[in-house]
């Protein structure tokens, strides 16, 4: 059986958790997003977002009378 766990990597306690269970690597798996390349749905490139925000603040000053 395979059980899923989700550790918060930012608190000490997390930390010394995966630093444990990296050891055990007959049995533990980890399966790291970044790691794979399979992004997530809705996942925004920063060069995406920037773009984004970009047409936004532009349409929302022409909106407003300022372009």
């Amino acid at each position: 059986m395979i059980h899923i766990a989700y550790i918060d990597d930012s608190t000490p306690k997390g930390k010394t958790i995966i630093k444990q269970l990296q050891k055990e690597t007959k049995v533990v798996r980890f399966n790291n997003p970044g790691n794979t390349s399979i992004l997530p749905d809705g996942y925004m490139t920063s060069a995406d977002f920037r773009t984004e925000v970009k047409q936004g603040l532009k349409s929302k000053l022409k909106e407003n009378g300022y372009l």
